[in-house]
């Protein structure tokens, strides 16, 4: 999104991610095999390994946070793609991409 320099379909990605995750997040309350906390279990197995993978994650995903070099400039608008992106969104088929959105 950020090659396409379309912020707004960046930011709508982001949103929909994050209601997914919390519709995610709320039906694994809802079905979890443990209901208020009456039976004691560990959910994690090879509890160490999955710390050890969570920092190492975490750690690379940081340092390519850091470390990448950001295009400072947008992409041009005369590229076909940009162009095309923009008039199938805001072009004949906008009632459509709109009324996915409601209906999703």
């Amino acid at each position: 999104m950020i090659l396409l320099a379309a912020e707004y379909l960046g930011v709508a990605m982001f949103f929909m991610m994050a209601v997914e995750m919390t519709v995610m997040a709320l039906f694994m309350v809802m079905f979890m095999m443990n209901p208020a906390g009456l039976n004691p279990m560990n959910m994690v197995h090879q509890e160490r390994i999955a710390i050890g993978a969570g920092i190492v994650g975490f750690l690379v995903l940081g340092a390519m946070a850091l470390l990448a070099a950001f295009p400072d400039q947008p992409v041009s608008a005369d590229l076909e793609p940009v162009r095309s992106l923009g008039n199938e969104m805001l072009g004949d088929s906008m009632l459509i991409f709109e009324s996915a959105g409601i209906v999703l």
